[in-house]
C-alpha cells in the first residue's frame, strides 16, 4: 500500500487493519483497512506519537504527543482509542519517546551538547541508562520483542543492540 503521509508507527488492530497515529501530532488515528486500502481518520482527544497493543489483550498503550512548551510527554491507556488516563509525565525537553521491550521502561531521544542522545528511561523511578550518543539525528522505529534489538531509521535502517558497546 502507498500511502502519500509519513506515520511515526503502526499497530495492528486485527489480522485485517492498522492503527497509524499521524507524523504531524494532529489529534487523530489513521486505520489502514489491509484488503481494500482503504484510510479512514478518527478524531481523538490527544496527539499521539505512538499506540501499541498488550500482548494477548486488547488493551491499547500510547505515549501523548507533546504539544505546549517545554515539551511534556504523557503515557496512556486508551480504551476505545478515544479515552486517555495519565499515568505519568516526562519532565525535560525530549524530542522523542517509544516503548521498549519492559513494561514500564521507555525508550527516550533528547538532544543535549550538540548530540542526540538515546536512553532506556524508568518510569518508576527516573533513571536513565544510556544507549547511544550521535550528532545525526535518528529516530526508533520498533524494538525487538524478543531480545534487546532496537531498529532505528537515521539516514538508513540501523540495528542498534545496547548490549554491545556503540
Amino acid at each position: 500500500h502507498t500511502l502519500n503521509q509519513y506515520f511515526f508507527n503502526l499497530e495492528w488492530l486485527d489480522e485485517k487493519q492498522l492503527v497509524l497515529p499521524p507524523a504531524r501530532f494532529s489529534p487523530q488515528l489513521f486505520r489502514l483497512d489491509l484488503l481494500t486500502g482503504h484510510l479512514s481518520t478518527e478524531t481523538v482527544q490527544h496527539s499521539f506519537s505512538e499506540t501499541r497493543r498488550s500482548a494477548g489483550s486488547n488493551e491499547w498503550f500510547a505515549i501523548v504527543a507533546p504539544d505546549v512548551k517545554p515539551q511534556s510527554f504523557q503515557l496512556a491507556t486508551l480504551s476505545d482509542m478515544t479515552q486517555e488516563q495519565q499515568i505519568f509525565n516526562l519532565p525535560g525537553k525530549p524530542r522523542d519517546l517509544a516503548f521498549s521491550q519492559v513494561p514500564g521502561q521507555l525508550l527516550l531521544t533528547e538532544f543535549e551538547d550538540i548530540q542526540f542522545k538515546l536512553s532506556l528511561f524508568d518510569t518508576k523511578t527516573g533513571t536513565k541508562t544510556l544507549y547511544l550518543s550521535h550528532q545525526d539525528r535518528f529516530r526508533v522505529l520498533q524494538p525487538h520483542h524478543d531480545n534487546p534489538l532496537i531498529m532505528l531509521k537515521r539516514d538508513r535502517l540501523m540495528l542498534l543492540d545496547p548490549t554491545q558497546d556503540t
